[in-house]
């Protein structure tokens, strides 16, 4: 991958590959299940670190996950964003600042732009 031009961390890898192994979960999901999730509730839900959900927690972000591929490229990009921060990996914020401008999510572009709601309000 290395080869490819991936400038990531391993971490970022195995926490992505981690997120398909939830996703082969989702044959036992109802997808259902997640309308229980207030937006706070499923926000607060994306930013956790993977492995310390509980089982139906990551159930649910299977479920997340399977039912868009938006919210999981969203997921994805989110997690190597903290992945970034907590390994305090700046060198990478360009880059993926491209993958945010690419990703076609606004809500992630207008946190990547520095926008906030009340900046679209005016």
């Amino acid at each position: 991958m290395r080869e490819q031009g991936y400038t990531g961390s391993e971490w970022s890898v195995y926490r992505y590959l981690e997120t398909l192994k939830q996703a082969e979960v989702k044959a036992s999901v109802n997808p259902a299940r997640i309308q229980k999730y207030s937006v706070n509730t499923a926000v607060w839900l994306f930013v956790r670190d993977p492995e310390r959900l509980e089982e139906v927690e990551r159930e649910d972000l299977a479920a997340f996950c399977q039912a868009s591929p938006p919210l999981t490229r969203a997921y994805c990009l989110i997690q190597e964003f903290l992945t970034m921060v907590h390994q305090r990996e700046g060198e990478r914020l360009d880059a993926w600042l491209e993958k945010i401008k690419e990703s076609g999510l606004p809500e992630l572009q207008s946190f990547a732009g520095g926008e906030s709601n009340e900046t679209k309000l005016l």
